[in-house]
């Protein structure tokens, strides 16, 4: 009678790469409609640095906010992928909550392009933010009581003011485009934050800031095998 096993090495590595390209890491968006004209020569180049097959001008998704709690361990990741425009931070919001949003800052004034979060919404709504810099140097963490692990949106704070994720907080304007990941990074999501009003015809907009979020993938399941299958992985 045949026993079970682990797979062999070379084996379970193959699987793990094949299903964690398959696994999707957050639900899919639809496109934004209609797309935000702007004027798109900096983000384009900007994005083509970490990511060569996004449109800025056709690709913009729908994505106002996002639902950690439907992603495995109800976590996620924020890459700062650009220095920000000078004086701004950037952080996250309650897309549910009324006129004036309490704010989870993610990113202060001092943050530099390579800083990273660890962010994590528990099943009491605490929101656990975790800062590390360039380096990947853990710098210290914070809690955020109160968040909806449902619907969160980004903000951006400057000299110019807050702007938020969902256009209608801007008074019907946009100021966050979003994107999804291409090739290596499939799953993943490009912020790009417009921190002065919106206008089509300023150069660089929607570059003020760009974040990468990385929902985590799921785990992966333990294969197991026969005797027989062991011996025919190495004839």
């Amino acid at each position: 009678m045949d026993r079970g096993f682990m797979l062999p090495a070379r084996s379970l590595l193959a699987a793990v790469l094949v299903l964690a390209a398959a696994a999707p890491r957050a639900p899919a968006f639809s496109l934004r409609a209609p797309q935000v004209a702007f004027d798109s020569a900096v983000l384009h180049g900007d994005l083509n640095a970490w990511d060569g097959g996004i449109n800025p001008n056709t690709d913009q998704i729908n994505a106002a906010t996002i639902a950690p709690s439907g992603w495995w361990n109800r976590s996620f990741s924020v890459l700062l992928e650009a220095n920000p425009t000078t004086g701004t931070s950037i952080g996250l919001y309650n897309g549910s909550a009324g006129a004036t949003p309490t704010l989870y800052t993610l990113f202060t004034t001092a943050a530099k392009a390579g800083y990273s979060v660890w962010c994590r919404v528990d099943v009491a709504g605490v929101l656990t933010v975790s800062l590390f810099d360039n380096t990947n140097t853990f710098l210290g963490m914070v809690s955020y009581p109160g968040a909806n692990g449902e619907s969160l949106g980004f903000y951006i704070q400057s000299p110019a003011g807050i702007k938020y994720s969902q256009d209608a907080r801007n008074g019907g304007l946009p100021q966050v485009l979003t994107y999804a990941g291409t090739g290596v990074n499939m799953g993943d999501y490009f912020e790009c934050f417009e921190p002065y009003t919106y206008d089509p015809t300023r150069a660089g907009a929607f570059a003020g800031a760009i974040l990468q979020l990385i929902p985590p993938l799921p785990p992966l399941p333990v294969r197991h095998g026969t005797w027989g299958a062991l011996k025919s992985a190495y004839r």
